[in-house]
């Protein structure tokens, strides 16, 4: 049997014998589309950037882990600085937890032109909105260096 197609309808040329016996031309269904689906690739995320330091203009005053009003050398984190300004490598300074928590590193850049590293491991009485307080060996060097403007960047925030 011959088949040829023309378009939805198909012919069938019928051979007897090698004679053509009959011709019938048949509808054909419409055969049915499939659809084509195309998973989506999602976009290349990006990644994160990375958060912009925060940076403050304060105020910076000097303290000693022992004063007239009780203070043994203890921090407000627990750490014992009676025979050191250091804590892992870094000074210690105190600071208003409402601006940088306890636990923070941050760089400390004086007006005289020191620049160090430190960790925000107390607090104090005075130690309000922007003032921090450095920690110091001596009462002397604390009344020498006095109270400087200081730019305060947060490296790492709290602990």
């Amino acid at each position: 049997m011959k088949i040829q197609a023309i378009g939805i309808y198909s012919m069938f040329n019928i051979l007897l014998g090698g004679d053509l016996a009959s011709t019938t031309l048949v509808k054909k269904e419409p055969v049915p589309v499939v659809e084509e689906y195309v998973m989506e690739q999602p976009e290349p995320s990006l990644p994160e950037p990375e958060p912009q330091p925060v940076s403050y203009n304060m105020q910076a005053t000097f303290y000693t882990a022992f004063c007239s009003t009780g203070c043994i050398g203890i921090t407000k984190s627990g750490h014992d600085v009676s025979n050191t300004i250091y804590v892992d490598g870094y000074r210690v300074i105190a600071t208003d937890t409402r601006l940088i928590p306890l636990g923070s590193l941050v760089l400390v850049e004086l007006e005289d032109g020191q620049k160090f590293e430190a960790l925000a491991l107390d607090t104090g009485g005075r130690i309000k909105n922007e003032i921090i307080d450095i920690l110091v060996s001596s009462t002397e060097e604390a009344i020498q260096l006095g109270r400087q403007q200081t730019k305060v960047t947060i490296i790492r925030e709290g602990y």
